[in-house]
């Protein structure tokens, strides 16, 4: 680790004094793996998990994909159908499973988990031709059809909540080794973006544990640097390329949930400029799923 010379802006020592402390009496625990299907965020009805190192999620977020499904309690087995009727066969706690009568051999079985039936969505994403990423750095299992591709235009959208969304919903993609310690779903007290005023096409993705820099260009999101906020010294490097010269715009707008449940927006209150009496504004809102985070900001 390396540490950065460089004095943090007085919003950004405000912006942690205020987290340490409305999250002083917050709980910790890991962040939820979340799903985006073809560029939208769904909600399921249980969480996500990763077995062996593969992702099971309930099947019913088979019905997102376009996927029809029956399930047998008898012999524990489901049968998962497209719109041409091909065909992919799973039972519970089995690990050879068919595809149009082809016998398969899986990494992990579905299971049974407190009565929600949990698939291997690699192997069953895959089998009928769609792709699957999952990134460890937010916990996020992206699952596109073969002819998706994000609209581009959507990041620079006048509506800026529609374009946040956007950012937000392009796996990161990176041009160096990830830091281990942000790519750990160990227990942090929340998760947060932070964007410059008026922007979508670069963000900070901020966890109690580490922080990464997004850019956004071409369609594609690109991880540029990680680093931690230290609790004498400043910034400590991580990983990629240091950018603490546009550090500061970029933590203009934030928007945070606290892993007690609670959601609030953080932003500067005398619009563009940055006033050391009064630097910044807050409110808390409700969500009911992921893509929630993202709030329109008052005079913004």
């Amino acid at each position: 680790m390396k540490l950065v010379n460089k004095a943090l802006p007085l919003f950004l020592l405000l912006l942690l004094a205020f987290q340490s402390t409305a999250l002083g009496a917050t709980k910790l625990s890991p962040r939820d793996i979340v799903v985006n299907i073809n560029g939208s965020f769904i909600k399921t009805d249980s969480n996500p998990y990763v077995e062996k190192g593969r992702v099971l999620v309930p099947i019913r977020t088979l019905s997102s994909l376009g996927l029809s499904y029956t399930w047998d309690t008898k012999s524990r087995t489901a049968i998962i159908m497209n719109k041409v009727k091909d065909e992919v066969k799973v039972t519970a706690n089995q690990l050879i499973a068919y595809k149009n009568g082809k016998a398969i051999k899986l990494d992990v079985p579905a299971v049974n988990n407190n009565g929600r039936i949990m698939v291997p969505i690699r192997f069953i994403t895959e089998a009928f031709e769609f792709s699957v990423t999952y990134e460890k750095n937010r916990v996020i299992l992206f699952i596109n059809s073969k002819d998706f591709k994000l609209d581009e235009n959507l990041i620079t959208s006048d509506d800026l909540n529609k374009a946040r969304l956007a950012a937000i919903s392009l796996p990161i993609t990176f041009s160096f080794t990830p830091s281990a310690e942000a790519e750990k779903n160990e227990p942090t007290p929340f998760y947060s973006y932070s964007f410059p005023r008026g922007d979508a096409s670069r963000y900070i993705y901020r966890t109690g544990r580490a922080n990464t820099v997004v850019e956004i260009k071409d369609g594609i999101a690109k991880a540029v640097w990680q680093f931690q906020y230290g609790d004498k010294t400043p910034i400590i490097h991580l990983a990629g390329q240091q950018l603490t010269n546009t550090l500061e715009e970029m933590l203009d707008v934030s928007f945070e949930h606290s892993m007690s449940g609670s959601n609030t927006a953080m932003f500067y209150s005398n619009g563009y400029g940055r006033d050391e009496d009064h630097p910044f504004e807050r409110f808390t809102y409700k969500t009911d799923m992921y893509g929630d985070i993202i709030q329109t900001i008052p005079k913004e």
